[in-house]
């Protein structure tokens, strides 16, 4: 979760509760989902991560509608999973590579409503490279090992 309280620590709870009652393997607290919501956020910055969970789910194929987003809840199992090899991404764009890789791996995905309020102090860490980072790391994703990327020795989990 966000440690700059955008995320409310009383929606911890209902993310455990999902997990621990095996109804799936990973919750995803969603600003997306029906009764979820945003609050403080300049419509720019809604049409960016509208738009970025958009392009993520079209081309990954990824079901839940909240693919950038922090607050998750994760079983040890599913967490053992995904340190199995190492995770290529990092910024916004390690949310969408742990994402797909739940979802490629058959993790049960479950969304849970959250509201998110923007930040009081300090700066968003989005910017024109962070956005750039994210598509690459779709499109890299989409056709996993992209041919300079055999030089670096990168081993990603199918």
């Amino acid at each position: 979760m966000d440690a700059d309280f955008s995320h409310n620590p009383q929606s911890i709870p209902p993310l455990v509760e999902k997990i621990t009652n095996d109804e799936c393997d990973v919750a995803f607290g969603s600003r997306y989902a029906s009764e979820g919501g945003v609050e403080g956020c300049r419509i720019w910055r809604r049409f960016i991560s509208r738009g970025a969970n958009f392009f993520a789910s079209l081309m990954l194929g990824l079901t839940s509608s909240d693919n950038t987003g922090a607050f998750r809840c994760f079983k040890r199992e599913v967490v053992e999973k995904l340190l199995e090899a190492p995770i290529f991404s990092s910024g916004y764009s390690f949310l969408i590579e742990v994402a797909y890789r739940c979802h490629m791996k058959g993790s049960k995905i479950a969304e849970v409503p959250i509201t998110y309020v923007n930040r009081q102090e300090g700066a968003s860490k989005i910017s024109r490279k962070e956005i750039i980072k994210a598509v690459y790391t779709v499109f890299r994703l989409r056709w996993q090992k992209l041919p300079w990327e055999r030089w670096l020795n990168v081993h990603y989990v199918k």
